[in-house]
């Protein structure tokens, strides 16, 4: 009998605590970076610096997965920085995995899996993450010509808390002695921290 008491106190406590923190707890207050439209709204444009081992890898793997006719998936992490030379400010990290698929076409990216993960390191009010989704490109859109591609912003974290919202992807063109192209990245999104 003593134990069904304690037990029905301490769950009492809980539903009295939660209550509590929910009714004085402070309204979360946004962070000041980025351009603002709407109320809620923010949008800003990163730049993704693929890292020279990364496009090579990225290159090797293609050839090999077409060669076997497999499938096969592309880990990558990239460096966001906040203009489009590889000396700009860095912002960030992007990272995630596309799974690809050989098919007659050549390789093509196929899955509900592919995401990116946008990580913000704080610089201009920009501290928390977001995820990507690169599948629901415009189908329009889709290809080895796309120039541009619309991707949707399915969550975030900190100063994305809860965020809704998309992406625009453009490919920069390449300056002498690089690489690999920058990516501008258009991101535009509603939160609840906003």
């Amino acid at each position: 009998m003593l134990a069904r008491i304690i037990f029905c106190v301490v769950v009492a406590a809980a539903v009295l605590a939660v209550v509590l923190l929910a009714t004085v707890s402070p309204l979360p207050h946004g962070s000041g970076g980025g351009h603002r439209g709407a109320t809620g709204q923010r949008s800003f444009t990163v730049y993704v610096h693929p890292t020279v081992s990364a496009a090579v890898q990225a290159q090797q793997q293609g050839k090999e997965v077409a060669r076997r006719g497999e499938a096969s998936a592309l880990v990558f992490h990239h460096r966001m920085t906040a203009g489009p030379e590889s000396t700009s400010r860095t912002v960030g990290a992007a990272s995630g995995f596309v799974l690809l698929l050989a098919g007659e076409r050549g390789l093509a990216a196929a899955s509900v899996f592919d995401t990116v993960h946008l990580s913000f390191d704080g610089a201009a009010g920009l501290s928390g993450s977001l995820c990507v989704e690169a599948c629901s490109r415009r189908p329009e859109k889709r290809g080895h010509d796309a120039e541009e591609e619309v991707l949707q912003v399915v969550g975030g974290t900190g100063a994305f808390a809860f965020a809704r919202g998309h992406a625009v992807l453009r490919r920069q063109r390449p300056g002498h002695g690089v690489t690999a192209a920058a990516l501008c990245l258009d991101i535009s999104v509603f939160s609840a921290a906003s």
